[in-house]
């Protein structure tokens, strides 16, 4: 399965096996674009993997995501003994979108000249 949402909650959550392979855990609200109050789906994202530290550092609270994975419905019963249910990925792809990642605009240095190279004293003489 693939899609695209938004993380919302409070953002990606780092954490770690008893292996000690990182595990990022988030939520993804995904949207239907052709519902006319903008409804959506609540989604959990898991990702195991080496970029999963960097994307724990990314993937903050409206941060636009692609994730590719596998779905899962899992349901429980609340605390009040209602039946409840929830989406779960667990992804094997996982990326940020938007303004983040290596679309995003770089900043640019105090005294630099669009346009022109910046030169050191050290190069001009």
């Amino acid at each position: 399965m693939a899609f695209i949402g938004r993380v919302v909650g409070q953002g990606a959550e780092l954490r770690f096996t008893s292996s000690g392979v990182p595990l990022v855990n988030l939520t993804v609200l995904v949207q239907d674009s052709k519902a006319a109050d903008g409804e959506g789906q609540f989604c959990r994202v898991g990702h195991f993997g080496d970029d999963a530290e960097n994307l724990a550092q990314q993937l903050v609270k409206g941060t636009d995501v692609y994730v590719e994975g596998r779905l899962k419905m899992n349901t429980w019963t609340g605390q009040d003994g209602t039946s409840r249910s929830g989406l779960n990925v667990t992804a094997w792809k996982l990326e940020p979108i938007g303004q983040i990642g290596w679309r995003a605009p770089r900043p640019i240095r105090a005294g630099a000249v669009l346009g022109h190279r910046q030169t050191s004293p050290e190069q001009v003489a």
